[in-house]
This record gives C-alpha cells, sequence and structure tokens, in this order.
C-alpha cells in the first residue's frame, strides 16, 4: 500500500476514534466511494473491504 494512503487511513482511524469519544457512537466502517461501486475502512482491521461482500479489496468482490 502506497504511504501516502497507508498515511491517510490511518489519519482516517484516528477520526473515527474521536468521533466515536465525542458521540458515544461505535463506529466500525468509514464509508469511500469509488465510482458505483462502495468500499469501506473496517476500524478492526484495518483494511479496505467492498462493502457489497465484506471481502478485504485484494480478493476482488
Amino acid at each position: 500500500m502506497p504511504i501516502k494512503l497507508r498515511d491517510y487511513l490511518n489519519g482516517l482511524i484516528g477520526k473515527m476514534a474521536f468521533e466515536e469519544e465525542l458521540y458515544g457512537i461505535r463506529l466500525r466502517y468509514a464509508p469511500i466511494l469509488v465510482k458505483e461501486d462502495i468500499l469501506v475502512l473496517d476500524k478492526r482491521d484495518g483494511k479496505l473491504k467492498w462493502l457489497k461482500t465484506k471481502r478485504p479489496l485484494d480478493e476482488g468482490g
């Protein structure tokens, strides 16, 4: 994974943790739109997954 993307995703996970603390709502996924498909960042394992199948991006979908 490119360094810039990894840094961005790590920052996104940090923002999710802040929002959880601020609002008191547990967040597991952050949506990322890619054309017509939707990817989500799974906070538990830090992987990008397809929303439809919940499979990691590298496995297709």
